[in-house]
């Protein structure tokens, strides 16, 4: 291997491009399997099922469990992209979910602001994004629709 200071800045863009691809290619496995973690686990905590929080109806209370399933969704992505752009963070939730970007976008601000306002929501949210941070067990249903 060449020394680091005589390297081309042609070899640092092939191993960055490198390094994307294989985030590109490895990293959905880890995220869909975090996803069905995450799923089962809002779904648990907001007292709906996995498949109200993925599916298209919209009573407040299925709402308000999708929206915090995505935002903690967000969260575990864009917690482990090495940079600070956050629009892949938002297209990669939004395919989990089957949705476009604005919808994980609107859903991460409708959040935000339930969780400063309302007590409840606030306490709801925090035993979902718990659950972010624990380890998923081997799953037996692939939510993805």
């Amino acid at each position: 291997m060449k020394n680091f200071k005589t390297q081309s800045p042609d070899y640092f863009q092939k191993q960055l491009s490198e390094a994307m691809f294989r985030l590109k290619t490895q990293a959905p496995d880890y995220f869909q399997e975090q996803f069905n973690h995450i799923i089962r686990g809002v779904a648990k905590v907001y007292r709906v099922t996995p498949e109200d929080i993925l599916g298209r109806s919209r009573p407040p209370h299925v709402v308000e469990a999708r929206q915090a399933a995505m935002m903690v969704m967000f969260k575990c992505i864009s917690d482990s992209f090495p940079t600070p752009r956050l629009s892949g963070a938002y297209s990669k939730t939004a395919r989990l979910f089957n949705r476009n970007h604005g919808t994980v976008m609107h859903a991460r601000s409708a959040m935000e602001n339930r969780i400063k306002i309302s007590e409840r929501s606030y306490s709801l949210w925090k035993k979902a994004r718990r659950l972010s941070r624990t380890k998923p067990e081997p799953d037996q249903i692939d939510y993805q629709i």
